[in-house]
């Protein structure tokens, strides 16, 4: 059953029977003069089901600009530690669709608290809308940075390394390849009794003055072939790969 007295100059204690009182669901007391707010019954039935939610107590009463000073019982800090938090998702779906709330905004109980430091239950009673969140913030690290994030920093982080040592590790693999590779040239040439000469890039480099343009004798469709001066008065031709798939594999 809903019921809707607000604006009725109704004054007084606003009387703890509304929370046992199973035919009366909604009831809106909004600006009236109730000056004393009797939470007894709602009291014992959080204490004793540890829910804001307890199915007994399950009520929606609005009591915004209302004069409430005093609230009986007055202990409802000790709720503090005994309300069990739900989920993140849960408490989306209990905002979103709420059961059951009170509603206090602008009562001179609320105003003289203030709006920081307050306890959950005060979040609670305070608010001028069922759907705002009253839940504390996710925990956070003394940095103040989110949980959550920290976490995804690290995995994010821990991607990075893997791909960078998967790269490191398929260069020093390309590396050794090549090395082998040569390694078998050299044997099957020896295997011949074939020595031809080997020169090392920085060799040929400097014969070639760095590959300059002044040494290009052709070009062709693999590469560019340079005019090589060596230290000791030989001259060689020298082709430079192009780079391409294949023989940078």
């Amino acid at each position: 059953m809903y019921r809707n007295l607000s604006s009725n100059r109704l004054n007084g204690t606003v009387p703890s029977t509304i929370w046992s009182t199973p035919s009366l669901q909604r009831v809106d007391l909004s600006y009236n003069y109730f000056e004393m707010l009797n939470l007894t019954t709602w009291y014992q039935g959080v204490l004793d089901a540890k829910s804001l939610d307890a199915p007994a107590v399950l009520r929606e009463v609005k009591l915004l600009g209302n004069q409430i000073k005093e609230i009986i019982p007055a202990n409802l800090i000790a709720l503090e530690s005994i309300i069990q938090t739900p989920s993140t998702n849960e408490q989306h779906r209990s905002l979103r669709s709420p059961l059951g709330f009170i509603l206090l905004a602008n009562s001179p109980w609320c105003i003289d608290r203030g709006g920081q430091n307050l306890t959950l239950v005060e979040r609670y009673l305070c608010r001028s809308n069922e759907h705002d969140n009253f839940w504390p913030e996710p925990q956070t690290s003394d940095g103040g940075v989110n949980t959550r994030t920290l976490i995804m920093v690290g995995v994010l982080c821990g991607l990075v390394l893997l791909f960078m040592a998967c790269l490191v590790a398929y260069f020093l693999f390309r590396m050794r390849r090549r090395t082998r590779e040569l390694h078998q040239i050299q044997e099957a040439l020896e295997r011949e009794h074939v020595k031809p000469p080997f020169f090392s890039y920085d060799d040929l480099k400097a014969a070639t003055r760095n590959f300059s343009n002044e040494n290009i004798l052709g070009k062709g469709g693999y590469g560019t072939v340079y005019k090589a001066d060596l230290t000791d008065g030989s001259i060689l031709a020298v082709k430079k790969l192009n780079p391409t798939e294949q023989n940078t594999s």
